[in-house]
């Protein structure tokens, strides 16, 4: 399994455990596609993200959510220009640099309030 695909696989258990994490993950992949050194996740997990994101916007809940544009899930990247929460980018490049936790490592959910919030990893 390619780097990539670990990657999306993670990221899909993430956001599968808590739907607030769409924010962050959309995020991260959009600083890693205009900043960073290559893409975060896949060009069809992204594509995902930003839809159901758009579809499910009202019920989404993060501090960063005012961060984004709605418009800019529509379009192939959002334009963030100088808003990046820093701890996105460095969640971004942590995941760039390390790769996703081994398996073992990945969280455990439950829907309690932190998780509903969208307050883990982002």
């Amino acid at each position: 399994m390619n780097r990539l695909d670990r990657m999306d696989e993670y990221c899909r258990f993430v956001i599968g455990g808590c739907r607030n994490m769409l924010v962050p993950w959309w995020m991260m992949a959009c600083w890693a596609y205009e900043e960073g050194p290559f893409p975060l996740i896949s060009d069809a997990l992204f594509d995902q993200i930003a839809r159901d994101l758009d579809v499910e916007w009202d019920s989404v809940q993060h501090r960063h959510k005012q961060l984004v544009c709605r418009a800019d899930l529509k379009g192939r990247l959002g334009f963030i220009g100088d808003r990046w929460p820093t701890i996105g980018i460095c969640a971004a490049m942590h995941l760039i640099k390390e790769g996703p936790p081994a398996r073992d490592k990945w969280p455990a959910f439950s829907l309690t309030a932190t998780a509903q919030q969208g307050e883990l990893f982002a």
